[in-house]
């Protein structure tokens, strides 16, 4: 899908894990399905099969909840992070972030001017490019990530 480069990106930025992307056919041939958000009852060996697949210790659950592609741009995730062992959640975040909010928009150019290094004066990508505030918005949201458990 178009936003799993985005979440990807952005998660494995933070340097708290190692991201695996697990491919849809693969999660399809498992489950039957090649996309879950989390909120749907899981096949009861899910977390066990992608454990025995890839070796993770937790899966993110990505779902974008707001999309309005036109400025004011606004983008909504909820993602969750769930640990594969316990089956416990170990984070959660659901916010939509709307460019229409005076804070959003000085967070998303602040955003642009560390990520991309661009003048004060070019703007009108974080304004105007869902792709760019959707990056935003993902990337505030995964900077609040807890760290790698030890213990494991």
């Amino acid at each position: 899908e178009a936003r799993t480069p985005v979440v990807l990106t952005e998660v494995a930025k933070t340097k708290k894990f190692e991201v695996v992307s697990v491919n849809s056919e693969m999660l399809r041939s498992c489950t039957g399905q090649s996309g879950w958000t989390g909120a749907e009852v899981l096949p009861a060996d899910f977390f066990e099969s992608l454990r025995r697949s890839y070796g993770c210790d937790a899966v993110l659950f990505c779902q974008l909840t707001v999309f309005h592609p036109y400025a004011p741009l606004a983008v909504g995730w909820r993602m969750k992070m769930v640990d594969t062992r316990t089956r416990q959640i170990l984070w959660a975040a659901d916010e939509v972030f709307d460019a229409g909010q005076p804070s959003v928009l000085s967070g998303a150019r602040h955003y642009q001017l560390a990520e991309h290094r661009a003048s004060e004066a070019d703007d009108w990508g974080i304004r105007n490019s869902p792709r760019q505030f959707g990056q935003y918005a993902a990337a505030q949201l995964v900077a609040r990530l807890p760290g790698r458990q030890k213990d494991h």
